[in-house]
């Protein structure tokens, strides 16, 4: 089992949407689909991970051991390892007429 930290250089995110009235929550937003494709890559190879933030509550210790400069910031956790059991053949999904919205939140796009 292995633990991949994945950082962001901060002088190379672009926030976009700090003048939303919320918190911000694009700050790195392109490292999420880099450690999905980790994510898949590793199942190929009959690893299973998960990806997590926990760790980041963590960040000063989690720098000072790994040697994390401190123009970086740790943006998540990845947990890859072997399986205990198998994967299982068939994926249960919801259907896409309960996730995926045409024109508002909550009308279908597609009609079973």
């Amino acid at each position: 089992p292995v633990i991949v930290v994945v950082c962001a250089h901060m002088e190379d995110i672009h926030p976009t949407d700090l003048e939303l009235d919320r918190d911000p929550i694009v700050y790195g937003a392109s490292v999420y689909p880099a450690v999905q494709n980790l994510l898949l890559a590793a199942r190929n190879e009959g690893l299973g991970g998960t990806l997590t933030t926990l760790l980041c509550h963590e960040e000063p210790k989690v720098k000072e051991l790994l040697n994390i400069p401190d123009d970086y910031a740790t943006a998540a956790h990845v947990a890859l390892g072997y399986l205990a059991v198998p994967f299982p053949k068939k994926l249960t999904r919801m259907p896409l007429n309960e996730v995926v919205f045409a024109e508002e939140f909550g009308k279908p796009m597609y009609n079973d």
